[in-house]
């Protein structure tokens, strides 16, 4: 990406106005610098505290957008579980047509698709304590 973008908008430089960007849409990509991280509020603040580790849900009060805020430690965790749960899906698709082939008993999709359904909501389901 970074050959394809001029100079003049990498997130290194001092853009002093938009108007060197003729693709507005896509400018706060190009443009946001990740070292300038936003700033939680004293708000904010108060509610990680109160919720003892929990997301806290963040609401836009110039948009109907809602946010959550959690912590860069749990989102790692979330991230490492959606990789598995993704990786665990894609085992399980490619041994049920390995089986299917295998078998060569074919399944009509709506089968195929309600089992895969049902295994999904199994593994993004809440495991029990």
């Amino acid at each position: 990406m970074a050959d394809a973008v001029p100079q003049s908008w990498r997130p290194d430089h001092r853009m002093s106005s938009f108007s060197k960007c003729p693709q507005m849409t896509h400018c706060v990509v190009v443009c946001y610098n990740p070292a300038m991280m936003p700033k939680i509020t004293n708000e904010m603040r108060d509610a990680i505290r109160r919720s003892q580790g929990r997301p806290v849900d963040v609401g836009d009060d110039q948009g109907e957008a809602t946010y959550v805020l959690v912590g860069k430690e749990t989102f790692a965790q979330m991230q490492t579980a959606l990789g598995q749960a993704e990786e665990a899906s894609i085992r399980h698709v490619r041994s049920l047509i390995e089986e299917g082939i295998a078998s060569g008993d074919y399944q009509p999709a709506d089968t195929v698709f309600a089992e895969l359904r049902q295994f999904t909501e199994k593994l993004t389901s809440p495991q029990d304590a």
